[in-house]
């Protein structure tokens, strides 16, 4: 999402290096770009003449950059739109660049074709917060509803949450994807997706790969929805409770039915 900002600045004329670990894995992908681990030492960034940062980064309370960095806070951005078209708005309005597009630039490596395999359907059940994670089970009741229509159901984690799926997946694929870029060219050449919000989902998205997405609010799915490519949101239905029991009780709300319907509408 955030090289959509290093996007618009190289289109505008202007030298930009991101720095974010995972990203490196895919710099074939942005053979354009410069992509960098997040260094040891902070001292690199003196050379810099503007730091944008998320406000979750290292950079977020350093003091003696302040007058040169730009700090992204959540708080400052407007909920109702996605976290892409949030950031194509400040490349817009804060950074007065002339040519922006919703795009991050990215370049499909030689050799990969778009849904190749056009039944083939992701199922990410895995996120970073335990409490946004759908259950296990209702993955897998979801996954024998797809197979029953057609689909070619593959659950896809990383290599650390691999052993646990093995067993719980079966009896369906779950691939072992040595780094994000063989994420990336699996997720290419399927058909669609569906799963917890993640990364992934937003890679989907990015690839116009057509993506569904978990959330246990409706106001917090407005932002961080995948906003790239075609896609939807599954919420649970409405429930009279307060946000944080809703966080706490979505997962028992959200049926295996009001999912596979909104599959169904996605892909039809």
């Amino acid at each position: 999402m955030f090289l959509t900002l290093a996007h618009n600045l190289l289109r505008s004329g202007h030298s930009v290096t991101t720095f974010n670990s995972p990203l490196c894995q895919l710099k074939r992908w942005f053979p354009d770009q410069t992509l960098l681990p997040i260094p040891q030492e902070l001292k690199i960034f003196d050379s810099f003449d503007q730091i944008i940062a998320a406000d979750h980064s290292i950079l977020s309370t350093t003091t003696h950059l302040s007058q040169k960095l730009i700090v992204l806070k959540e708080h400052q951005f407007d909920k109702t739109k996605t976290i892409v078209d949030n950031l194509v708005h400040f490349c817009q309005e804060r950074l007065q660049l002339l040519h922006c597009e919703k795009t991050n630039g990215i370049t499909v490596p030689a050799g990969l074709i778009h849904k190749r395999y056009p039944k083939r359907m992701i199922i990410h059940p895995m996120c970073v917060e335990e409490k946004r994670i759908w259950p296990a089970e209702k993955f897998l009741a979801l996954a024998h509803k797809l197979k029953a229509l057609g689909w070619e159901p593959v659950f896809t984690v990383s290599p650390k949450e691999r052993e646990e799926w093995l067993e719980t997946a079966k009896p369906f694929d779950c691939p072992l994807f040595q780094t994000i870029d063989d994420l990336a060219a699996y997720v290419y050449e399927s058909g669609a997706m569906v799963g917890n919000n993640s990364g992934t989902g937003h890679l989907a998205s990015n690839f116009n790969i057509p993506t569904l997405s978990l959330f246990a609010k409706k106001s917090y799915s407005r932002f961080w929805r995948p906003g790239f490519g075609p896609g939807k949101v599954v919420t649970p239905p409405p429930i009279l409770i307060g946000g944080g029991l809703k966080l706490r009780y979505w997962k028992k709300f959200l049926s295996v039915s009001r999912v596979l319907r909104h599959v169904e509408q996605l892909t039809k």
